[in-house]
């Protein structure tokens, strides 16, 4: 079978990458799909028999990286949810060496925006035609939130590397609330604001990857539904939806919701990262 297009998908398995990989299948005219994973064996199961699965064992080895990538003509790409691979100084310092006004990013950061960097090093080697890049509302390089400016510092890198750039800019996932039916915490600063489904991440994905650079190249893209919900409404369409009590809306502070996280195995980073702590502080924003 021929095809006029290969996309490539990191992140596969996902909650996003998967969505990406299902909204391209059921296009009219789908494209040859590749996605990049660390083990082909545990993904296999989770990823449809019609997507190719190539090994990535290491997302910082460009040359692997960039071997992956011949042939492609077009990349979703994203960060890792949790980016906990150790990282030298020394390298940190030749990352971002390019870009001086970035020269205060630490810890997990660093990882993240170290991953983003060989991801688009190797895109950029492969000669891939297209860049889709997962980012997440508000990202900003300057921004005094560690996640919001990890973001943002990657867009600025992709963009330096290619110039055939999709950003997408998803506000908080509506999925998150399937495993927060009995009680929901936020935070006592926390204002409505608006939420998207995965589902939706994909086909807006998928369409920039089908349509090409040619419709979207350059563009920035804020995803998420026009209307605004509080956490009462959001606890009223939960108990509706599912047909159970609607669950309990309870205020916590942002110090209380990090050491919870933290207390279940995330790392600071990741909990100082969370929707919980995001909401009290991205308040500038507007809808």
């Amino acid at each position: 079978m021929s095809f006029s297009k290969t996309i490539a998908v990191l992140g596969g398995t996902g909650t996003t990458g998967s969505q990406v990989i299902k909204a391209l299948l059921s296009s009219p005219n789908p494209p040859k799909i590749i996605a990049l994973v660390r083990s082909p064996e545990k993904a296999r199961s989770k990823i449809p028999s019609e997507v190719t699965l190539v090994p990535i064992r290491d997302s910082t080895d460009v040359t692997s990286v960039t071997k992956a990538l011949e042939g492609v003509d077009a990349l979703y790409a994203m960060s890792p949810p949790q980016a906990e691979i150790q990282v030298t100084s020394d390298a940190v310092t030749a990352l971002v060496r390019p870009f001086p006004c970035f020269g205060h990013i630490f810890g997990n950061e660093r990882n993240g925006v170290m991953a983003n960097s060989h991801v688009m090093k190797a895109a950029f080697n492969a000669k891939v035609k297209h860049i889709v890049y997962l980012s997440c509302i508000g990202a900003d390089p300057l921004s005094n939130i560690g996640v919001v400016r990890a973001h943002g510092i990657a867009e600025q890198i992709y963009k330096h590397y290619h110039h055939s750039l999709t950003v997408l800019r998803p506000s908080w996932f509506m999925d998150n609330f399937l495993t927060q039916t009995r009680t929901l915490y936020l935070p006592p600063t926390a204002p409505p604001v608006p939420y998207i489904s995965a589902q939706d991440i994909g086909l807006a994905a998928a369409k920039a990857l089908s349509d090409g650079p040619e419709q979207h190249a350059g563009k920035i893209y804020e995803l998420y539904d026009p209307k605004i919900l509080s956490y009462p409404e959001i606890s009223s369409i939960i108990g509706e939806s599912l047909e159970v009590p609607k669950p309990a809306v309870v205020e916590i502070s942002n110090e209380e919701m990090v050491k919870a996280l933290e207390g279940l195995g995330d790392s600071e980073f990741s909990a100082r990262s969370s929707k919980y702590h995001l909401l009290s502080k991205l308040q500038h924003l507007q809808w």
